[in-house]
Protein backbone atom coordinates (compact mmCIF):
# COMPACT_ATOMS: atom_id res chain seq x y z
CA UNK A 1 0.00 0.00 0.00
CA UNK A 2 2.85 2.05 0.83
CA UNK A 3 4.18 1.61 -3.14
CA UNK A 4 0.64 2.69 -4.04
CA UNK A 5 0.36 6.00 -2.45
CA UNK A 6 3.54 6.40 -3.92
CA UNK A 7 2.97 5.90 -7.29
CA UNK A 8 -0.22 7.16 -6.61
CA UNK A 9 1.41 11.26 -6.44
CA UNK A 10 2.99 10.26 -9.96
CA UNK A 11 -0.23 9.40 -11.63
CA UNK A 12 -3.31 11.33 -12.99
CA UNK A 13 -3.90 13.04 -9.22
CA UNK A 14 -0.26 14.05 -9.68
CA UNK A 15 -0.91 15.45 -13.05
CA UNK A 16 -4.29 17.28 -11.21
CA UNK A 17 -2.26 18.37 -8.37
CA UNK A 18 0.40 20.53 -10.34
CA UNK A 19 -2.18 20.95 -13.13
CA UNK A 20 -2.13 24.76 -12.84
CA UNK A 21 1.46 24.78 -14.34
CA UNK A 22 -0.29 22.31 -17.20
CA UNK A 23 -2.55 24.60 -17.88
CA UNK A 24 -0.20 28.13 -17.75
CA UNK A 25 1.84 26.04 -20.31
CA UNK A 26 -0.87 25.50 -23.02
CA UNK A 27 -1.70 29.69 -22.10
CA UNK A 28 -4.59 29.59 -19.90
CA UNK A 29 -5.36 32.45 -17.80
CA UNK A 30 -6.20 32.85 -14.03
CA UNK A 31 -10.18 32.82 -14.45
CA UNK A 32 -9.46 29.71 -17.21
CA UNK A 33 -7.36 27.90 -14.35
CA UNK A 34 -9.49 28.17 -11.76
CA UNK A 35 -12.75 26.86 -14.02
CA UNK A 36 -10.55 23.93 -15.09
CA UNK A 37 -9.12 23.27 -11.66
CA UNK A 38 -12.99 23.72 -10.06
CA UNK A 39 -14.31 21.45 -12.04
CA UNK A 40 -12.05 18.60 -11.58
CA UNK A 41 -12.77 18.64 -7.99
CA UNK A 42 -16.64 19.04 -8.78
CA UNK A 43 -16.91 16.54 -11.08
CA UNK A 44 -15.82 13.36 -8.83
CA UNK A 45 -18.25 14.71 -6.09
CA UNK A 46 -20.60 12.60 -8.17
CA UNK A 47 -18.72 9.72 -9.70
CA UNK A 48 -16.28 9.08 -6.74
CA UNK A 49 -19.27 8.60 -4.45
CA UNK A 50 -20.81 6.08 -7.02
CA UNK A 51 -17.47 4.33 -7.85
CA UNK A 52 -17.33 3.86 -3.81
CA UNK A 53 -21.11 2.52 -3.56
CA UNK A 54 -20.24 0.24 -6.64
CA UNK A 55 -17.49 -1.44 -5.22
CA UNK A 56 -18.96 -1.90 -1.28
CA UNK A 57 -22.37 -2.76 -2.76
CA UNK A 58 -20.31 -5.46 -5.28
CA UNK A 59 -17.35 -5.95 -2.71
CA UNK A 60 -15.62 -5.49 -5.78
CA UNK A 61 -13.35 -3.08 -4.66
CA UNK A 62 -10.20 -4.40 -6.93
CA UNK A 63 -12.11 -4.40 -10.47
CA UNK A 64 -13.64 -0.92 -10.36
CA UNK A 65 -10.27 0.20 -9.63
CA UNK A 66 -8.80 -1.41 -12.09
CA UNK A 67 -11.10 -0.38 -14.49
CA UNK A 68 -10.57 3.30 -13.17
CA UNK A 69 -6.80 2.80 -14.02
CA UNK A 70 -7.84 1.85 -17.65
CA UNK A 71 -9.47 4.78 -18.36
CA UNK A 72 -6.90 7.31 -16.51
CA UNK A 73 -4.10 5.63 -19.09
CA UNK A 74 -6.41 5.97 -22.37
CA UNK A 75 -7.03 10.13 -21.03
CA UNK A 76 -3.52 10.88 -20.45
CA UNK A 77 -2.62 9.56 -24.18
CA UNK A 78 -5.12 12.35 -25.53
CA UNK A 79 -3.90 14.61 -22.96
CA UNK A 80 -0.47 14.40 -24.41
CA UNK A 81 -1.56 14.75 -27.85
CA UNK A 82 -0.38 17.96 -28.84
CA UNK A 83 -2.89 19.10 -31.18
CA UNK A 84 -5.66 17.87 -28.29
CA UNK A 85 -3.69 19.78 -25.64
CA UNK A 86 -2.71 23.01 -27.66
CA UNK A 87 -2.54 26.57 -26.59
CA UNK A 88 -5.60 28.47 -26.07
CA UNK A 89 -7.71 24.84 -26.34
CA UNK A 90 -9.80 25.59 -23.46
CA UNK A 91 -12.82 23.67 -23.72
CA UNK A 92 -11.20 20.58 -25.34
CA UNK A 93 -8.70 20.79 -21.97
CA UNK A 94 -11.59 21.49 -19.66
CA UNK A 95 -13.48 18.09 -21.35
CA UNK A 96 -10.62 15.94 -20.81
CA UNK A 97 -9.13 16.95 -17.78
CA UNK A 98 -12.89 16.70 -16.06
CA UNK A 99 -13.13 13.46 -17.04
CA UNK A 100 -9.64 12.67 -16.65
CA UNK A 101 -10.53 13.79 -12.39
CA UNK A 102 -13.96 11.32 -12.50
CA UNK A 103 -11.69 7.94 -12.88
CA UNK A 104 -8.79 8.78 -10.32
CA UNK A 105 -9.00 6.21 -7.50
CA UNK A 106 -9.46 9.26 -4.94
CA UNK A 107 -9.99 7.82 -1.23
CA UNK A 108 -9.89 4.21 -2.96
CA UNK A 109 -6.27 3.13 -1.27
CA UNK A 110 -6.83 4.93 1.63
CA UNK A 111 -9.88 2.53 2.53
CA UNK A 112 -8.08 -0.14 1.37
CA UNK A 113 -5.01 0.19 3.51
CA UNK A 114 -7.74 0.81 6.33
CA UNK A 115 -9.41 -2.24 5.57
CA UNK A 116 -6.23 -4.62 5.26
CA UNK A 117 -4.60 -2.92 8.71
CA UNK A 118 -8.18 -3.95 10.67
CA UNK A 119 -9.62 -2.01 13.35
CA UNK A 120 -6.99 -2.51 15.85
CA UNK A 121 -4.25 -0.98 13.63
CA UNK A 122 -6.58 1.45 11.92
CA UNK A 123 -3.80 4.28 13.90
CA UNK A 124 -1.24 3.08 11.60
CA UNK A 125 -2.75 4.12 8.41
CA UNK A 126 -0.24 7.24 8.41
CA UNK A 127 2.61 4.98 8.21
CA UNK A 128 1.17 4.09 4.45
CA UNK A 129 -0.13 7.68 3.48
CA UNK A 130 3.39 9.55 4.29
CA UNK A 131 4.42 7.71 1.07
CA UNK A 132 2.03 9.06 -0.70
CA UNK A 133 4.16 12.88 0.21
CA UNK A 134 6.96 11.31 -0.79
CA UNK A 135 5.41 10.71 -3.91
CA UNK A 136 4.09 14.45 -4.18
CA UNK A 137 7.63 15.83 -3.46
CA UNK A 138 9.55 14.15 -5.88
CA UNK A 139 7.17 14.29 -8.36
CA UNK A 140 6.53 17.93 -8.11
CA UNK A 141 10.04 18.55 -8.42
CA UNK A 142 10.35 16.75 -11.42
CA UNK A 143 7.43 18.56 -12.95
CA UNK A 144 8.62 21.50 -12.38
CA UNK A 145 12.72 21.17 -13.73
CA UNK A 146 11.35 19.16 -17.08
CA UNK A 147 8.39 21.64 -17.31
CA UNK A 148 10.91 24.72 -17.07
CA UNK A 149 13.53 22.93 -19.44
CA UNK A 150 12.03 20.57 -21.64
CA UNK A 151 8.51 21.71 -21.68
CA UNK A 152 5.33 20.23 -20.05
CA UNK A 153 4.34 17.52 -22.96
CA UNK A 154 7.79 15.52 -21.71
CA UNK A 155 6.39 14.79 -17.78
CA UNK A 156 3.71 12.23 -19.83
CA UNK A 157 5.85 9.45 -19.80
CA UNK A 158 6.65 8.82 -16.28
CA UNK A 159 2.66 10.14 -15.63
CA UNK A 160 1.65 7.16 -17.85
CA UNK A 161 4.69 4.75 -16.65
CA UNK A 162 3.50 5.25 -13.30
CA UNK A 163 -0.10 4.84 -14.15
CA UNK A 164 0.68 1.65 -15.49
CA UNK A 165 2.71 0.07 -13.29
CA UNK A 166 -0.06 1.23 -10.21
CA UNK A 167 -2.57 -1.22 -12.81
CA UNK A 168 0.12 -3.65 -13.16
CA UNK A 169 0.86 -3.75 -9.14
CA UNK A 170 -2.81 -3.81 -7.95
CA UNK A 171 -3.97 -6.93 -10.83
CA UNK A 172 -1.34 -9.08 -9.50
CA UNK A 173 -0.06 -8.22 -5.51
CA UNK A 174 -3.85 -7.30 -4.23
CA UNK A 175 -6.06 -9.77 -3.37
CA UNK A 176 -9.28 -9.91 -5.47
CA UNK A 177 -11.04 -9.51 -2.61
CA UNK A 178 -10.09 -8.26 1.09
CA UNK A 179 -10.75 -10.27 4.18
CA UNK A 180 -13.50 -7.57 5.27
CA UNK A 181 -15.30 -8.23 1.80
CA UNK A 182 -14.83 -12.05 1.51
CA UNK A 183 -16.61 -11.92 4.92
CA UNK A 184 -19.03 -9.17 4.01
CA UNK A 185 -20.02 -11.25 0.77
CA UNK A 186 -20.57 -14.71 2.75
CA UNK A 187 -22.15 -12.83 5.67
CA UNK A 188 -20.32 -13.75 8.03
CA UNK A 189 -18.65 -10.93 10.84
CA UNK A 190 -20.66 -8.50 9.00
CA UNK A 191 -24.11 -6.84 8.60
CA UNK A 192 -25.70 -6.70 4.92
CA UNK A 193 -24.47 -2.79 3.07
CA UNK A 194 -27.99 -1.56 3.61
CA UNK A 195 -27.69 1.84 2.55
CA UNK A 196 -30.33 2.76 5.70
CA UNK A 197 -27.80 2.37 7.58
CA UNK A 198 -24.75 4.75 5.40
CA UNK A 199 -27.77 7.56 5.61
CA UNK A 200 -28.49 7.64 9.01
CA UNK A 201 -24.57 7.95 9.66
CA UNK A 202 -23.67 10.79 7.58
CA UNK A 203 -26.92 12.45 9.15
CA UNK A 204 -25.72 12.19 12.82
CA UNK A 205 -25.24 16.16 13.09
CA UNK A 206 -21.73 15.82 14.71
CA UNK A 207 -20.73 13.76 11.22
CA UNK A 208 -22.45 16.69 9.35
CA UNK A 209 -20.61 19.63 11.48
CA UNK A 210 -17.04 17.60 10.84
CA UNK A 211 -17.98 17.27 6.91
CA UNK A 212 -19.19 20.98 7.12
CA UNK A 213 -15.70 22.01 8.50
CA UNK A 214 -13.70 19.63 5.86
CA UNK A 215 -15.92 21.31 3.19
CA UNK A 216 -14.42 24.96 4.66
CA UNK A 217 -11.29 24.36 4.73
CA UNK A 218 -11.05 22.60 1.62
CA UNK A 219 -12.41 25.88 0.23
CA UNK A 220 -9.34 27.58 1.97
CA UNK A 221 -7.00 25.41 0.49
CA UNK A 222 -8.90 25.34 -3.00
CA UNK A 223 -7.66 29.22 -2.62
CA UNK A 224 -4.35 28.65 -1.34
CA UNK A 225 -3.24 25.40 -3.58
CA UNK A 226 -4.76 25.53 -6.85
CA UNK A 227 -4.20 29.42 -7.87
CA UNK A 228 -0.98 29.89 -5.81
CA UNK A 229 1.42 28.98 -9.14
CA UNK A 230 -0.43 31.55 -10.57
CA UNK A 231 0.01 34.00 -7.92
CA UNK A 232 3.99 33.29 -8.04
CA UNK A 233 4.39 32.89 -11.64
CA UNK A 234 2.70 36.02 -12.81
CA UNK A 235 2.55 38.59 -9.68
CA UNK A 236 5.54 37.73 -7.84
CA UNK A 237 7.54 36.53 -11.16
CA UNK A 238 8.56 33.52 -9.67
CA UNK A 239 9.77 30.44 -12.13
CA UNK A 240 8.15 26.80 -12.71
CA UNK A 241 11.09 25.41 -11.10
CA UNK A 242 10.11 27.10 -7.83
CA UNK A 243 6.28 25.78 -7.80
CA UNK A 244 7.78 22.60 -8.18
CA UNK A 245 10.60 23.17 -5.12
CA UNK A 246 6.95 24.26 -3.67
CA UNK A 247 5.27 21.58 -3.55
CA UNK A 248 8.07 19.35 -2.03
CA UNK A 249 8.53 21.43 0.98
CA UNK A 250 4.72 20.79 0.85
CA UNK A 251 5.17 17.47 1.26
CA UNK A 252 8.35 17.13 3.95
CA UNK A 253 6.63 18.00 6.75
CA UNK A 254 3.83 15.36 5.84
CA UNK A 255 6.02 12.73 6.16
CA UNK A 256 7.17 13.00 9.71
CA UNK A 257 3.57 14.35 10.61
CA UNK A 258 1.58 10.99 8.81
CA UNK A 259 4.35 8.65 10.56
CA UNK A 260 3.45 10.30 14.05
CA UNK A 261 -0.18 10.34 12.86
CA UNK A 262 -1.32 7.35 15.20
CA UNK A 263 0.84 9.46 18.31
CA UNK A 264 -0.71 12.25 17.91
CA UNK A 265 -4.58 10.58 17.81
CA UNK A 266 -3.44 9.74 21.35
CA UNK A 267 -1.85 12.51 22.54
CA UNK A 268 -3.75 16.12 21.49
CA UNK A 269 -7.46 14.03 19.81
CA UNK A 270 -9.09 14.73 16.49
CA UNK A 271 -10.40 17.97 17.63
CA UNK A 272 -6.70 19.61 18.86
CA UNK A 273 -5.51 18.42 15.39
CA UNK A 274 -7.70 19.97 13.21
CA UNK A 275 -8.02 23.26 14.91
CA UNK A 276 -4.01 23.08 14.36
CA UNK A 277 -4.61 22.54 11.12
CA UNK A 278 -6.99 25.14 10.39
CA UNK A 279 -4.20 27.91 12.43
CA UNK A 280 -1.29 25.91 10.32
CA UNK A 281 -3.53 27.34 7.25
CA UNK A 282 -4.45 31.10 8.52
CA UNK A 283 -0.65 31.40 8.94
CA UNK A 284 0.25 30.17 5.86
CA UNK A 285 -2.30 31.96 3.53
CA UNK A 286 -1.41 35.37 5.68
CA UNK A 287 2.26 34.97 4.68
CA UNK A 288 1.88 34.76 1.34
CA UNK A 289 0.18 38.29 1.23
CA UNK A 290 3.65 39.41 2.66
CA UNK A 291 5.65 38.28 -0.31
CA UNK A 292 7.03 40.49 -2.83
CA UNK A 293 9.32 39.58 -6.36
CA UNK A 294 12.32 40.51 -4.18
CA UNK A 295 11.08 38.27 -1.54
CA UNK A 296 9.81 34.81 -3.47
CA UNK A 297 12.12 32.57 -2.41
CA UNK A 298 10.32 33.09 0.96
CA UNK A 299 7.42 31.28 -0.58
CA UNK A 300 9.47 28.19 -0.03
CA UNK A 301 9.81 28.20 3.67
CA UNK A 302 6.20 28.79 3.91
CA UNK A 303 4.99 25.89 2.52
CA UNK A 304 5.96 23.92 4.96
CA UNK A 305 3.00 24.86 6.94
CA UNK A 306 0.87 22.83 4.48
CA UNK A 307 2.10 19.68 5.99
CA UNK A 308 0.57 20.59 8.90
CA UNK A 309 -2.75 21.75 7.57
CA UNK A 310 -2.98 18.55 5.11
CA UNK A 311 -1.36 15.57 7.60
CA UNK A 312 -3.34 16.52 10.75
CA UNK A 313 -6.62 17.57 8.83
CA UNK A 314 -6.29 14.15 7.17
CA UNK A 315 -5.34 11.83 9.79
CA UNK A 316 -7.91 13.08 12.18
CA UNK A 317 -10.78 13.46 9.37
CA UNK A 318 -9.91 9.58 8.09
CA UNK A 319 -10.55 8.04 11.81
CA UNK A 320 -13.44 10.01 12.54
CA UNK A 321 -15.43 8.80 9.22
CA UNK A 322 -14.22 5.40 9.64
CA UNK A 323 -15.21 5.62 13.79
CA UNK A 324 -18.17 6.67 12.38
CA UNK A 325 -19.39 5.00 9.75
CA UNK A 326 -20.67 1.66 9.28
CA UNK A 327 -18.25 -0.70 8.62
CA UNK A 328 -19.57 -2.37 5.50
CA UNK A 329 -19.26 1.22 3.84
CA UNK A 330 -15.63 2.14 4.44
CA UNK A 331 -14.85 2.80 0.70
CA UNK A 332 -17.78 5.11 0.26
CA UNK A 333 -17.10 6.52 3.72
CA UNK A 334 -13.63 7.64 2.51
CA UNK A 335 -15.05 8.60 -1.39
CA UNK A 336 -17.32 10.80 0.67
CA UNK A 337 -14.58 12.70 2.82
CA UNK A 338 -12.63 12.79 -0.06
CA UNK A 339 -14.93 14.74 -2.04
CA UNK A 340 -16.30 17.11 0.09
CA UNK A 341 -12.65 18.61 1.34
CA UNK A 342 -9.54 19.75 -0.75
CA UNK A 343 -9.80 17.04 -3.11
CA UNK A 344 -13.20 17.61 -4.04
CA UNK A 345 -16.10 20.16 -3.77
CA UNK A 346 -14.21 22.30 -1.13
CA UNK A 347 -11.01 22.60 -3.17
CA UNK A 348 -13.14 22.99 -6.50
CA UNK A 349 -15.65 26.02 -4.84
CA UNK A 350 -12.25 27.38 -3.49
CA UNK A 351 -10.75 27.49 -6.49
CA UNK A 352 -13.68 28.65 -8.29
CA UNK A 353 -14.50 31.47 -6.06
CA UNK A 354 -10.76 32.47 -5.74
CA UNK A 355 -10.18 32.62 -9.64
CA UNK A 356 -12.40 34.85 -9.75
CA UNK A 357 -11.48 37.37 -6.95
CA UNK A 358 -7.83 37.21 -7.80
CA UNK A 359 -8.45 37.97 -11.60
CA UNK A 360 -10.33 41.24 -9.75
CA UNK A 361 -8.73 42.28 -6.79
CA UNK A 362 -5.20 40.50 -7.26
CA UNK A 363 -3.39 37.59 -5.02
CA UNK A 364 -2.43 40.09 -2.01
CA UNK A 365 -6.34 40.28 -1.44
CA UNK A 366 -7.59 36.80 -2.11
CA UNK A 367 -5.38 35.31 0.60
CA UNK A 368 -5.79 38.25 3.18
CA UNK A 369 -10.02 36.81 2.88
CA UNK A 370 -8.20 33.01 3.02
CA UNK A 371 -6.36 33.90 6.55
CA UNK A 372 -9.21 35.75 7.94
CA UNK A 373 -11.51 32.86 7.06
CA UNK A 374 -8.96 29.48 8.47
CA UNK A 375 -9.16 31.71 11.62
CA UNK A 376 -12.60 32.06 12.15
CA UNK A 377 -13.28 28.01 11.88
CA UNK A 378 -11.07 27.46 14.41
CA UNK A 379 -12.39 30.27 16.65
CA UNK A 380 -15.49 28.42 15.61
CA UNK A 381 -14.70 24.91 16.69
CA UNK A 382 -13.10 25.66 19.66
CA UNK A 383 -15.84 27.61 20.88
CA UNK A 384 -18.07 24.53 20.30
CA UNK A 385 -16.11 22.25 21.76
CA UNK A 386 -15.77 24.21 25.06
CA UNK A 387 -19.65 25.07 24.96
CA UNK A 388 -20.47 21.11 24.78
CA UNK A 389 -18.31 20.04 27.40
CA UNK A 390 -19.28 22.64 29.72
CA UNK A 391 -22.71 21.19 29.00
CA UNK A 392 -21.26 17.44 30.05
CA UNK A 393 -21.56 16.69 26.36
CA UNK A 394 -18.48 15.52 24.11
CA UNK A 395 -16.31 17.17 21.64
CA UNK A 396 -17.25 17.44 18.27
CA UNK A 397 -14.67 14.72 16.68
CA UNK A 398 -15.30 12.50 19.25
CA UNK A 399 -16.67 8.65 18.98
CA UNK A 400 -20.35 9.08 19.76
CA UNK A 401 -22.78 7.01 17.21
CA UNK A 402 -25.48 6.94 20.09
CA UNK A 403 -28.43 8.21 17.42
CA UNK A 404 -27.68 5.70 14.59
CA UNK A 405 -26.86 3.02 17.15
CA UNK A 406 -30.98 3.54 18.38
CA UNK A 407 -32.04 3.42 15.32
CA UNK A 408 -30.65 0.33 14.31
CA UNK A 409 -33.06 -1.94 15.77
CA UNK A 410 -36.00 -0.24 13.72
CA UNK A 411 -34.49 -1.00 10.66
CA UNK A 412 -33.61 -4.44 11.38
CA UNK A 413 -37.42 -4.84 12.06
CA UNK A 414 -38.84 -3.29 9.48
CA UNK A 415 -36.15 -5.88 7.20
CA UNK A 416 -37.21 -8.74 8.79
CA UNK A 417 -40.90 -7.73 8.44
CA UNK A 418 -40.81 -7.31 4.96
Amino acid sequence: MGVLFFLQSWSPLGLLKTGSLFLLDRGMNVQQIGAIEAATLFAPALTNPMMGLLADKLRRRKAVSLVAMILSIALLVLLAIPRIGCAGCFWMLFVLMTTLSCVTLGGTIDAYTLDLLGPGRASEYGRYRLWGSVGWATSAVSTGLVMEHLGFFWNFPAIVGATALMLLLCACFLPRRTLAEERSSAGEAAKPARLGALRRAVCHWRVLVALSEVFLLGFGVGVAEKLIFAYVVHELHGSPSLCGFGVACMSSTNVPLFFLGGRLLRLLGRDAMLVLSLLAHAARTYFYTRLTPATVVCFLPIELLHGITFSLARTASVDFVRAQLPAEWLTTGQQILMVVGPQGVGGGAGALAGGWFMHLHGGRRTYELASCGGGVIACFHVLACVLLRLCGRPTLLSDVRLEPDRAEPLMLGRADET
